[in-house]
């Protein structure tokens, strides 16, 4: 069986679910795999490196995302209904701030993307990332799906680009 990344990925995922964050350790996921510890540590330092590989890659298709401000903000709630257990998951850990660093990130590129070039961008766009990412977190914290689609559209509709 060749191991890869998505493989790995997938599994953290599902164990994190299955189980309290603090109770995933690299031997539970290379059981569950089927695979050696030295598997696991060519591809990962740590569970935690593995969590912050898989924002890292969500990440990457919210910035190559070239819809319009309403087909984002679609975007930004299948996001949480497809990953809502993993996000959950993650929010209820001590690794709360992999999920705020995504959303930060993902709003952050999202705003530059999309204002209208103003020479103040790059401060509204943080500015901007930081709340959305604090809302986000809050609601995700309510495991309220009416919340999370409210705390949403509150973001959208305050935005100003």
């Amino acid at each position: 069986m060749k191991v890869t990344n998505e493989l790995i990925q997938n599994a953290i995922k599902e164990l994190i679910i299955q189980n309290d964050l603090d109770d995933v350790n690299v031997i539970l996921l290379c059981k569950y795999l089927g695979i050696k510890r030295q598997t696991f540590y060519y591809h990962y330092q740590n569970i935690y490196d593995v969590v912050e590989s898989i924002f890292i890659d969500d990440t990457k298709e919210f910035f190559d995302f070239n819809g319009s401000l309403n087909e984002f903000e679609n975007k930004i709630k299948d996001y949480y209904f497809n990953n809502k257990e993993f996000l959950n998951a993650v929010i209820d850990s001590n690794i709360k701030e992999l999920a705020k660093d995504f959303y930060y990130d993902v709003f952050y590129h999202f705003y530059l993307k999309y204002s209208k070039g103003n020479k103040n961008e790059t401060n509204n766009a943080r500015f901007f990332a930081g709340g959305a990412s604090n809302i986000m977190i809050m609601a995700l914290s309510s495991l309220d799906n009416k919340t999370i689609d409210n705390s949403i559209n509150f973001i959208f509709k305050k935005i100003n680009i």
